[in-house]
């Protein structure tokens, strides 16, 4: 049976939009492909910053602030995955980011935002980490989310967030969310940045499928997509892969990425179609009762009103990707 459908990622978006226009925030921010090239920086675009990167590069941010959806690719499993047939990390691929941006000093609204949209879909169970050293964050954490579990963050060298312009640094409160008797697990971030030490802007970031995988008590983040959760005689890790493997392909697909093409976007989605056919050999499943499972799967995903109109239609996606894995 699926483990979720697309109705669980759209609650997570839809609370998201109410909270930020509750808090001020209603411009929205058209999506871009994830395929698009938008920033020449990165190979497909892997978080919502890309889109919001000019804005505040040149110091255009909206007074009320700006939101956005996005469709996000991020290859950091990939190498694993094309040796092993197998995904043994927490996250996937594929995955719909949602960001909001306000101008330097809005760390009161920006933390509002994230709290009563958590709040709003039940999860309160929150830990909220924050740098010691850092007083501009501390006490945005301490004055926002008292009611939360507060952890101070001892760390002398920080993480600091690169967006692909040298002198933009940012440095994060990071938001857990752990349901009654579960591990604590990053959710969220609000990000301030700074242009050459000078404040330039404030992110918040959350990752759609992680707060669906915590609120319904998911295994996985992949089991957020309406497919199997589990296959009798199947691993789970082989599964978890060719989920992963379909889910990436036929969104580039859809995207109308060419499979042909010599740029590191096709090589890559070339690589995707590489570990589907690898996992489908490992998993024994049946040829045709894995494309009605993708089939319902992109029937369900891509009715959401937060997609973009696709190049290529569903079958079209749905038979390159089957061509290609023979």
């Amino acid at each position: 049976m699926p483990a979720a459908s697309r109705a669980q990622i759209d609650e997570v978006i839809d609370a998201f939009f109410a909270a930020a226009r509750r808090v001020g925030c209603d411009q929205v921010v058209p999506s871009v492909a994830a395929s698009s090239g938008f920033d020449p920086s990165v190979r497909f675009i892997g978080s919502h910053i890309s889109v919001f990167l000019p804005w505040m590069a040149h110091m255009r941010i909206p007074s009320c602030g700006a939101i956005m959806w996005q469709d996000c690719i991020r290859t950091r499993a990939l190498k694993a995955m094309r040796e092993t047939g197998r995904l043994d990390r927490p996250w996937g691929s594929y995955f719909v980011s949602l960001g909001a941006m306000f101008p330097p000093y809005h760390e009161d609204q920006a933390c509002k935002l994230l709290h009563d949209c958590l709040a709003s879909l039940g999860l309160r169970h929150a830990e909220v980490s924050f740098l010691r050293t850092d007083r501009e964050l501390a006490d945005a954490a301490q004055r926002n989310f008292s009611a939360w579990r507060l952890r101070e963050d001892l760390e002398i060298q920080p993480y600091r967030h690169k967006v692909g312009i040298d002198h933009i640094r940012g440095e994060n409160i990071n938001i857990g969310i752990g349901m009654a008797g579960q591990t604590v697990e990053p959710i969220a971030n609000i990000i301030v940045y700074r242009c050459a030490g000078e404040p330039c802007g404030i992110e918040v970031a959350l990752g759609t499928s992680t707060v669906a995988k915590v609120k319904h008590g998911l295994d996985h983040v992949m089991d957020a997509f309406r497919l199997p959760a589990f296959v009798a005689g199947v691993l789970p890790p082989i599964l978890l892969c060719w989920k992963d493997a379909a889910v990436t392909a036929l969104h580039l697909l859809r995207e109308g990425l060419s499979m042909t093409g010599s740029h590191n976007r096709s090589r890559l989605l070339r690589h995707y179609v590489e570990v589907f056919r690898l996992s489908s050999v490992m998993s024994a499943l049946g040829t045709a009762p894995a494309q009605e499972v993708l089939r319902l799967y992109l029937s369900d995903h891509y009715a959401s009103r937060y997609t973009l109109a696709p190049v290529r239609s569903d079958a079209e996606a749905l038979a390159l990707l089957f061509n290609q894995a023979v």
